[in-house]
């Protein structure tokens, strides 16, 4: 091999990184996003000149380079298991790369290219990345739907409003789409009417879509005024089941139960796996309830639940106003390796369960049933909302399941002290402000540590539990707002859902017209402009 291609194989390295930098800067702490509708180019630069073995191995670089630098944290729970996902996961950009490098150098896209075949291309790159980001959200056992690329745009309000009628995943499209009209204008050599017809485009699509958020930002809230209360109890995760400190922890909640009370709401949130020990067993004996029933205000809140001696569920309880256990709900998505052992006969056979439980891994059972909690407040009439624990927010499916099954609000439950003061509680955050616009509901958001907040229909975060320097992780507190509720009604909820799964059959079709264009109907390769 030559110098000269060994310096080239170099420099095509650069390129693709360069794509996971610019993105990287796109999510927290940076959020630098409008860089998320350019990060792509340089990749798509690279794809057009190389051949599919470097298209596809480098595009796996460049997603073990982004994974790196997004998901680090989950390091501080399992190095091993960190490093599993990194290399995992940077398999779908592998295959991006590898499907992007064929769009990239068939006719259509080379030469001289008129718009049509801009747009069509453009369109299929931006649906093959929203179909990888749907293998990779709903997989089996490892799905998820974690720095999501729609999320880079979670403090560009107005544009993420699309979400109402298209999901996170629509706005993967958009900013997917953007990059390579882009890309095609910038690098290709096409016709000058061509050249304004693509700049054209990304105006269009700017202006549609920036009108269309200013419209719904525009909006005052509206509905029945819902005070709700949220506690941040800070708990160390080495002291969380520690035996010896089990009662400072309870009178530690009790003393935020009573603190956030003085403000009135109507209800409590605590977050997930609050209660340090059997719940069920030992409420009625518990400080909590005669606090509760001193107060007068339903508490929602997380904890583990016992069946039998081998069955346990990772619940959130809601008690009434009185110190009755009203209901619960059994959380559906569990975290594997984590929670629960995936194939657990299958690693039984070779002695590893017992390796898995002794670093820490649960032996929970999943839920079944999406649990709908209703109350009725004085002078308010019924309300009604769903939980969602720990990462369940992070699977839009879900939410809009618990929506459309009667759902007013959405409250997340969590922990995120497991991972330290890193991007992770930011990066979570993210999934429930798009939650919150695909659904046009409010999100309250409790974490023992993490970002507890309120989140509006529109995705804008209107309050979060921090200290007087402003610092909202590992910090120690409460607060308490008016949540405006009525009936969501969004466009995704009755068929904007379908959106990423329409992409899915596009870019199986496009590939396939591409590969056998003989069999092309639509003579992609034949498009021009006259």
């Amino acid at each position: 091999m030559s110098s000269k291609n060994i310096t080239l194989q170099k420099w095509d390295f650069i390129w693709a990184c360069l794509s996971s930098f610019l993105l990287l800067l796109s999510f927290h702490p940076f959020y630098l996003w409008p860089l998320a509708f350019i990060s792509f180019i340089p990749l798509f630069f690279f794809l057009s000149r190389s051949d599919r073995y470097e298209a596809f191995f480098f595009s796996y670089v460049a997603g073990v380079i982004f994974f790196s630098g997004s998901i680090y944290w989950i390091s501080h729970v399992s190095f091993f298991g960190c490093v599993f996902l990194i290399c995992f996961y940077s398999f779908f950009w592998a295959f991006f790369g590898l499907i992007a490098n064929i769009i990239l150098k068939r006719p259509a896209c080379l030469k001289a290219p008129a718009i049509n075949k801009i747009l069509t291309s453009s369109f299929g790159l931006a649906c093959l990345w929203v179909t990888f980001e749907l293998f990779r959200s709903d997989i089996p056992v490892f799905g998820f739907a974690w720095v999501i690329l729609g999320f880079s745009q979670t403090l560009n309000l107005p544009f993420i409003q699309v979400a109402d009628i298209i999901g996170a995943y629509g706005v993967s499209f958009l900013i997917m789409f953007v990059n390579a009209i882009i890309y095609f204008a910038v690098f290709k050599s096409i016709r000058k009417s061509a050249l304004i017809y693509c700049m054209l485009s990304v105006i269009v699509i700017f202006s549609v879509f920036y009108s269309y958020g200013f419209i719904q930002l525009s909006k005052h809230p509206s509905g029945i005024p819902l005070k709700v209360g949220i506690i941040q109890a800070n708990i160390a995760q080495t002291d969380k089941w520690n035996p010896a400190l089990r009662e400072k922890i309870i009178e530690k909640y009790d003393k935020l139960i009573e603190f956030i009370s003085y403000d009135a709401p109507h209800i409590i949130i605590l977050p997930e796996a609050c209660y340090p020990g059997d719940f069920e067993m030992e409420f009625s004996k518990s400080s909590w309830k005669k606090t509760i029933r001193e107060k007068g205000i339903p508490v929602l809140l997380g904890a583990v639940r016992s069946e039998g001696f081998d069955v346990g569920y990772n619940s959130s309880f809601f008690v009434s106003e009185d110190g009755t256990i009203m209901d619960h709900y059994d959380k559906i998505k569990l975290v594997p390796f984590g929670e629960y052992i995936p194939w657990k006969s299958l690693f039984s056979l070779f002695g590893l369960t017992k390796v898995a439980y002794s670093l820490g891994v649960g032996d929970f059972r999943k839920g079944t049933d999406l649990k709908i909690f209703t109350f009725n407040p004085k002078s308010i009439g019924n309300i009604s909302f769903a939980t969602l624990i720990c990462f369940e927010d992070i699977f839009p499916t879900l939410s809009r399941k618990f929506i459309d099954s009667g759902a007013q609000f959405l409250i997340v439950i969590t922990n995120d002290a497991w991972f330290g003061n890193t991007s992770a509680p930011y990066q979570h955050m993210e999934a429930s402000i798009f939650r919150a616009v695909e659904n046009n509901c409010y999100v309250v958001r409790s974490a023992n540590t993490g970002v507890s907040a309120f989140i509006s229909p529109r995705g804008e975060v209107l309050n979060t539990v921090q200290d007087k320097l402003g610092n909202e992780l590992f910090v120690t507190g409460g607060i308490s707002r008016d949540l405006f509720i009525s009936k969501p009604k969004t466009i995704y909820r009755k068929v904007g859902f379908i959106f990423s799964y329409l992409c899915l059959l596009f870019s199986i079709g496009y590939v396939l017209l591409l590969l056998f264009p003989s069999s092309n109907p639509f003579n992609l390769n034949k498009l021009h402009i006259k």
